[in-house]
């Protein structure tokens, strides 16, 4: 087999295996006035761009969160707009569509979809959470507790919908059952003021939050238990959306296994 076919094959084959195993986390930070892209496992910033809007240093009623099969990013600024969602290219930040919300300060945004229909969760410190029912559409009060909101909520489409509340912890409920509380785990702690918590995700396997100095961590969802924690260049992290890449396409995959499997043809 020729050498530089079998290096491309297996390098074609590693890409397609790290593309599917790590994790990537979304974050706004407005103290650099960008929505950057984060490897959780290191910190590193894979990728960033603007915001769709007049993000600017200070700003905190920020929500976030990976949509439609993670291929949409919603974003929210309350300190800009309480009635405006953008839906981004997660990969350019190119502005897909903006649509409206009900006029209520958010700071803590999260999805989930049940077939044609996209709920979209929004958190309102120190009051509840609220389901607005498809973009657009009008909203109900969907979970008030005795921990509320703080600011983060983690879903991104993910199955399973969490909220950061001003106890310490954090609160698992039912995305399509309003009121119910299935679980409740430690927070991060994060002491004074500065530190305070801010962001939230899921990927469907992993809890993320974040907090205003920068801190990244990797939470067990089911117990709270910290699995990692990474310092992001920058400054705060608020929001939060989260992903596990998918595979590279089968036609990679096909082509690297015909690269690898070629032979020289022998000429008489």
């Amino acid at each position: 087999m020729n050498g530089t076919n079998t290096a491309l094959a297996a390098a074609l084959v590693v890409a397609a295996i790290g593309q599917s195993a790590s994790a990537q986390v979304w974050a706004v930070q407005p103290g650099t006035q960008r929505i950057i892209t984060i490897n959780p496992a290191t910190g590193a910033i894979l990728n960033q761009f603007a915001a769709p809007d007049a993000l600017a240093a200070g700003q905190r009623l920020i929500g976030l969160s990976i949509a439609e099969g993670d291929n949409v990013l919603l974003y929210h600024n309350s300190a800009n707009s309480d009635t405006t969602n953008y839906r981004l290219n997660p990969l350019t930040g190119a502005i897909l569509s903006v649509e409206s919300k009900p006029s209520e300060q958010t700071d803590g945004l999260s999805y989930q979809n049940t077939g044609s229909q996209h709920s979209i969760y929004t958190s309102h410190t120190g009051a509840d959470v609220h389901r607005q029912f498809g973009y657009g559409g009008g909203e109900a009060l969907f979970w008030q507790g005795n921990g509320t909101p703080l600011g983060g909520l983690g879903g991104d489409g993910h199955g399973r919908e969490f909220m950061l509340a001003n106890n310490g912890q954090i609160y698992e409920y039912a995305p399509f059952s309003p009121g119910v509380t299935l679980n409740i785990i430690p927070a991060p702690f994060t002491p004074g003021l500065a530190g305070r918590l801010e962001g939230l995700a899921f990927d469907g396997v992993s809890l993320y939050a974040s907090d205003d100095v920068g801190t990244l961590y990797t939470l067990n969802p089911n117990t709270g238990a910290i699995l990692n924690t990474v310092t992001v260049q920058g400054g705060g992290l608020f929001g939060l959306g989260a992903a596990i890449p998918t595979p590279a396409p089968l036609g990679i995959l096909a082509l690297a296994a015909v690269i690898g499997g070629r032979r020289r043809r022998t000429v008489f």
